[in-house]
């Protein structure tokens, strides 16, 4: 019950947070969202700050659990498991407050938030590269762009991270599923395009 109602309130002010802005948002906002009394909301968090850090790191927990329950999974080759990996990627960019690095104007421990988001950005490192030697041991990725992949797969990512987060694209610019598939296509043709030819040639 405990958990529930903390994890309640976290689901909540990430809704208000993401809605008002963490700054404009108040401790009385995030009650009434949660229907729940100031009194609740105070047993579990002191302050707006602490509820700010929680969220910041159940988002990253769950990226994590996301990613990984890709990369582990048996029935998805790495040509699947690397186009997910970008689809997921993309996607936390929109919808998490831990991608927003304006946020840290919101919480004076930035060194704290900062561990949490290198640990997260590690892990996330850790997969794309067993995802990449999985493709390269089955033959589906080549070697050589395989070793420069997870520097421009981070580049990119952290690019579209500042894009996002400057404001909106406007309409001239790709939907997230067009920016998602296309990117996804160009990192697969990348990694692929010499075992493809290689394997044409020996047929």
């Amino acid at each position: 019950m405990v958990s529930k109602t903390r994890d309640r309130i976290i689901e909540v002010a990430r809704q208000v947070f993401s809605r008002k802005g963490v700054d404009k948002t108040t401790m009385n906002d995030i009650a009434a969202a949660a229907k729940k009394s100031r009194r609740t909301i105070y047993t579990y968090f002191r302050t707006k700050k602490e509820i700010y850090r929680a969220l910041i790191e159940t988002e990253c927990e769950e990226i994590v659990t996301q990613l990984r329950n890709v990369v582990e999974n048996p029935t998805l080759d790495p040509t699947e498991k690397m186009r997910q990996f970008i689809f997921i990627s993309i996607d936390n960019l929109e919808t998490n407050m831990s991608a927003d690095p304006k946020s840290d104007k919101y919480d004076n421990d930035i060194a704290r938030i900062e561990r949490i988001r290198r640990t997260t950005i590690q892990i996330k490192e850790e997969m794309l590269r067993s995802i990449v030697i999985e493709g390269v041991r089955q033959g589906v990725f080549n070697i050589d762009p395989a070793r420069h992949v997870l520097t421009a797969m981070f580049l990119i990512i952290r690019g579209l991270e500042a894009t996002t987060f400057r404001g909106p694209r406007g309409n001239s610019g790709p939907t997230d599923s067009v920016l998602k598939e296309h990117l996804s296509q160009f990192v697969i043709n990348y990694l692929t395009y010499n075992s493809k030819t290689n394997s044409n040639e020996t047929t």
